[in-house]
């Protein structure tokens, strides 16, 4: 049963539940957006008792974990799809086209070609890494790959075994591979030529019975992550994705300060007792996550309080010594340490590896080609409201191509919205000398269904609450026939921001629903 919560002046009749077992962070910042927004307007809202088996079909709103949703009973109909009629719920049933990786590719790909060439087509060619999609399952299988679907990857791996035998390192281009449903980092790993790729697939591949061959490989060339064991089985997940590895990602001091402008970073490198010495010369690579609201069928919302997440350790180039330990190339904090918000890699406090994308105006910024940070060269105000902007458009490009092309994989429902997290890499183009002053790019990453609000930590839990009371206002409220926010919605333009929130995209795809 769902334990109640006080709903003074309770008039509307409506119920809404959360409920996020396991996920306390979560459920304490739902449940205060949820008392803030909705029982202020005569809601009762109820906080879920903990319990994991799917909710009671009762209620106007669902705000809870996926796997807890009854979806039998939310399914929209001809009769029942008015706003209103049927109960909301917090995720899509299914949205396969956004949250794996080889199906969003699939459909940046097939809507591009479907388009004019020019402007228009490479708007959606651009806004991830060029990439290319494989279905493998043996090592075995990588040749004939090669010969046929991925023939242009295979004259890009045959360019760089000549580059290296030439002795023309600059000129090596990398590539990083990713499971096109793994999380939390596993199975990432770095290439830049085929016989690399070839041992990465044999790492892959379930042990041997037959023991003649010798010994296995070690548990640190295995791992690719500091020690800890990323490494998956291909013949179960089957689909990857590689990808153009960005060699010019925008490089930041975090907890530098120049004359003030960083006050938060300073004191917070205070606070955690970072060695100033160590981090004057630090910069590290990093990747925002945006979280995204997308309702009904479909309007796509960015809330512009945007996470820089920072790798454990300073940048280097790769080479074929670096990517052998991937923590200063991944920012995935899944992967520092055990996982806890507490404590990071090197017994550093995570908190310091998390920051708001906004406070990091004034820190000392490092060209990838630089051998030090330029104390002359810092992240100016503007450009953080330019890269903003910009992953605004990425984010609306991205989402448009997954709902029009891989429609079959995303059903829209008119009664449900969901919020996902997405990660963006800021940076300059591939294989170009970041000089001072040039505008920077962003690109998509991945989509991340039931994002870990947790990784925000209690120092910017703000962030969450803001992020849940405007989803209470954005999707929840105009569905329940709130009029004023209803009208509200209507007269918002695309790339416009309204109270902290940008509307990326909306167009009605609601498939006669």
């Amino acid at each position: 049963m769902a334990a109640k919560t006080d709903s003074p002046g309770s008039t509307s009749g409506k119920t809404a539940l959360v409920s996020f077992p396991g996920a306390d962070y979560t459920q304490a910042a739902a449940l205060r957006a949820a008392r803030q927004v909705l029982s202020s307007r005569g809601w009762q809202v109820e906080q879920g008792d903990g319990a994991t088996e799917t909710a009671p079909s009762d209620k106007d709103l669902y705000l809870v974990d996926y796997d807890l949703l009854p979806f039998e009973d939310l399914l929209p109909g001809p009769s029942s799809s008015a706003k209103g009629k049927q109960p909301q719920c917090s995720s899509y049933v299914i949205r396969k086209a956004l949250i794996r990786k080889h199906y969003l590719a699939s459909a940046l790909n097939t809507y591009a070609v479907k388009l004019p060439p020019g402007a228009a087509s490479n708007r959606f060619r651009t806004c991830t890494p060029q990439t290319w999609h494989l279905e493998i399952q043996f090592a075995d299988e990588l040749d004939e790959l090669l010969m046929d679907d991925l023939y242009d990857l295979a004259e890009l791996l045959e360019a760089n075994e000549a580059a290296v035998q030439q002795e023309r390192l600059a000129d090596v281009k990398w590539f990083i591979l990713k499971p096109g449903m793994a999380d939390r980092g596993n199975g990432i790993r770095i290439f830049s030529t085929l016989e690399q790729l070839q041992t990465i697939f044999e790492e892959f591949e379930p042990d041997s019975d037959d023991e003649e061959d010798g010994a296995s490989c070690s548990e640190e060339e295995q791992s690719g992550y500091g020690g800890k064991d990323t490494s998956v089985m291909a013949s179960q997940l089957r689909h990857f994705v590689i990808q153009e590895y960005l060699a010019s990602p925008l490089l930041i001091n975090p907890v530098s300060s120049q004359q003030g402008q960083n006050a938060l970073a300073a004191s917070l490198s205070q606070k955690l007792r970072v060695d100033s010495d160590a981090t004057g010369s630090s910069a590290r690579k990093f990747h925002l996550r945006a979280y995204v609201l997308c309702v009904a069928g479909l309007a796509v919302y960015l809330h512009d309080d945007m996470l820089a997440l920072f790798a454990p350790l300073d940048y280097q180039a790769p080479t074929n010594d670096t990517v052998r330990d991937l923590r200063c190339h991944l920012t995935n904090t899944c992967l520092q340490d055990d996982g806890s918000l507490a404590v990071g890699n090197d017994a550093r406090p995570k908190e310091e590896n998390v920051f708001l994308w906004s406070d990091l105006a004034g820190s000392t910024i490092k060209r990838v080609d630089a051998e030090q940070p330029c104390d002359d060269e810092t992240l100016s105000a503007e450009t953080i409201q330019d890269v903003r902007r910009k992953a605004s458009g990425v984010i609306g490009a991205a989402f448009e191509a997954a709902a029009k092309a891989g429609s079959i994989h995303w059903q829209m429902w008119p009664n449900a919205f969901e919020v996902f997290g997405v990660d963006l890499l800021v940076g300059h183009d591939s294989g170009q000398s970041a000089d001072k002053g040039e505008e920077l790019n962003v690109w998509l990453l991945e989509v991340n269904a039931q994002p870990d609000f947790a990784q925000t930590g209690v120092r910017l839990n703000a962030v969450i609450d803001h992020l849940f009371e405007r989803v209470c206002e954005i999707a929840v409220l105009p569905y329940h026939s709130q009029e004023e926010h209803q009208r509200e919605l209507d007269e918002w333009k695309v790339g416009e921001s309204r109270h902290g929130t940008t509307l990326c995209f909306k167009e009605d795809l609601g498939r006669g629903f």
